[in-house]
């Protein structure tokens, strides 16, 4: 979702391709579909229940305005229907197309496999979402080493996106940069370079190897030493940008909340590999104080979902449960993203196992209660974008 408007958005680029690729305009109908289900029933299609996602289709009358002033009734099962029709066409237009030779490297392909991840993104935040992106980055990569790079950087830009994308500006030499969802550059890289350490402490488990701590430190100070208000400042005046509805004060914010997140983040995997308290610091409250600084129905809320993800997954007392759930239902009537809808679900999984934990040890550590690991026993691979 790009919630910063800016000239480097990749989807505005992605109509132009459409003519060329039948397996494109079904994706694209069928994120329109979804996006419509959501908004007339208030509910997504598929949810999370009983530990899988599930179809969600009561028969209920669903009432559209029709160019007569009247109106036509369909039933939530209809607009499932529909919209999974269109689904299925987009899959099979695209296995057809990585089957030829001659379609599976064209920019329409590739485009498809993304729109179908960011497809899982709004239908569940669940389900094949990483295998889509893998894939779209493998037949990239693949089709570079034949020379074939049609529309690559715009590809690439898709694939940053779906990741927390990087729309960066150079500004008197330095170079600036700001996510589509109003995440400094800074730290999004950070966090992506966390994620790749956490995988290297598993696999150094394994293999008892060293284990990247010192890193971890490196990354985790970068995130802490980050100054905000000028990266605000920056990012605001930065000319190819173009970024003028957002005043530096809100910006900065937003930056602030995206860098406590990653600062909780960080802390619970290193306490999780040094087990020093002093990295637990109660920043959910603070967190917390930007968002209200901020105001519960600014635009950038929209793309608050894996902060407050975070938020709500480190949260310690029942009030702070309470105020994820409430951010999290305004960001759904926001943006009509099921993963969102979901999170509350996931959340809600993870407390009672944290109430349990509690209740066995008799007291309330934060140092006890591992959220990280408990979240990576879950089933399915969630995005929480």
């Amino acid at each position: 979702m790009f919630l910063v408007s800016s000239v480097k958005n990749p989807y505005s680029q992605v109509i132009s391709m459409i003519g060329s690729s039948p397996a494109l305009v079904n994706a694209v109908l069928a994120l329109a579909a979804c996006h419509c289900a959501h908004s007339a029933t208030g509910f997504p299609l598929y949810t999370f229940r009983r530990g899988r996602v599930q179809p969600l289709a009561p028969q209920k009358q669903i009432l559209f305005p029709t160019t007569s002033n009247h109106t036509s009734g369909v039933s939530q099962s209809d607009l499932l229907n529909q919209y999974l029709i269109l689904k299925h066409n987009a899959l099979r237009h695209l296995s057809e197309a990585l089957a030829d030779s001659d379609d599976r490297y064209q920019s329409g392909t590739l485009a498809t496999i993304l729109l179908l991840a960011l497809l899982e993104l709004l239908e569940s935040g669940a389900g094949f979402w990483n295998v889509h992106i893998e894939g779209a980055k493998t037949l990239l990569e693949d089709g570079a080493k034949y020379g074939i790079d049609s529309h690559a950087p715009l590809i690439k830009a898709m694939i940053d996106e779906l990741i927390l994308s990087r729309l960066e500006c150079d500004a008197g030499g330095e170079v600036d940069g700001i996510a589509g969802v109003g995440c400094p550059t800074v730290i999004i890289m950070a966090i992506d370079l966390v994620s790749s350490q956490r995988r290297a402490s598993i696999e150094a488990v394994l293999e008892n190897s060293d284990l990247p701590i010192q890193s971890l430190y490196s990354t985790l100070r970068q995130i802490q030493t980050f100054d905000i208000h000028s990266w605000a400042t920056s990012v605001v005046a930065c000319p190819s940008l173009k970024i003028t509805s957002i005043s530096p004060k809100d910006l900065a914010h937003v930056g602030a909340i995206w860098k406590l997140a990653a600062e909780i983040y960080v802390s619970r995997l290193l306490y999780n590999l040094v087990e020093d308290a002093d990295l637990l610091l109660p920043l959910v409250d603070v967190l917390r104080y930007e968002y209200s600084a901020l105001g519960a129905e600014h635009c950038l809320v929209n793309g608050l979902a894996w902060p407050t993800f975070i938020a709500g997954a480190s949260s310690s007392t029942s009030e702070q449960r309470v105020w994820a759930l409430e951010v999290l239902e305004r960001i759904w009537e926001g943006t009509m993203c099921a993963n969102v809808k979901n999170a509350p679900l996931v959340l809600e999984r993870l407390w009672k196992k944290q109430d349990i934990a509690r209740e066995k040890s008799g007291c309330n550590d934060p140092g006890a209660w591992d959220w990280i690991t408990e979240l990576s026993s879950l089933e399915d691979r969630w995005i929480f974008l």
